[in-house]
């Protein structure tokens, strides 16, 4: 971990993968927090390593990734990290995978475990920004940013970390400026 700090010494953001050699991303990280906290640095959280086998036929992008970002999430707001390094701006990957569209249920089961006001895991919740890439659809991004505090999200669209056709990827992109209704002939 003073490795990790030494690094980040001289960083302006870093990757911190949800999950790593069982280690979730809030566990015994303190130190390097403080680092990031003082310089103000951005963290793009990002699963890497599940904590689980994938299911057969059904690839970790399709939900084993939003579920994984949500976790972390849900561990920065629990364990107090998100609110003790205020100066820290987290980037959630997925467009924060299901934060979005269950804060309340994430913030009630919170503060029943913790005694803390639900109200406050809401807007620790709400003060994450969310990177879009594969996010944009006419139902997420409406709701992503519905929830999500003004200017909080990020905007990127990347294709580097799926295995996507370049057919399935134009398929996708449309989608921003459609309703993804019409054919579904391109995505194939």
């Amino acid at each position: 971990m003073a490795r990790a700090g030494e690094r980040a010494a001289t960083a302006d953001g870093v990757v911190d993968r949800v999950q790593a050699g069982g280690a979730d991303v809030s566990g015994g990280q303190d130190a390097l927090w403080q680092v990031l906290d003082e310089r103000g640095a951005v963290v793009f959280v990002h699963p890497a390593e599940l904590p689980a086998p994938a299911l057969e036929g059904m690839p970790p992008l399709a939900a084993d990734f939003l579920l994984d970002t949500t976790r972390a999430a849900y561990l920065l707001v629990r364990n107090g990290i998100a609110r003790t390094y205020p100066n820290i701006r987290f980037i959630l990957s997925h467009a924060g995978g299901f934060v979005p569209y269950a804060p309340q249920r994430m913030a009630v089961a919170i503060a029943g475990d913790t005694g803390r006001s639900p109200l406050d895991m809401l807007a620790d919740f709400r003060a994450f920004c969310s990177d879009t890439a594969l996010s944009s659809s006419p139902a997420a991004l409406p709701t992503l940013l519905a929830f999500a505090r003004p200017g909080h999200p990020a905007h990127c669209v990347s294709r580097s970390a799926v295995q996507v056709s370049s057919r399935q990827l134009a398929w996708f992109l449309s989608c921003v400026e459609s309703d993804c209704r019409e054919s579904r002939a391109g995505h194939r």
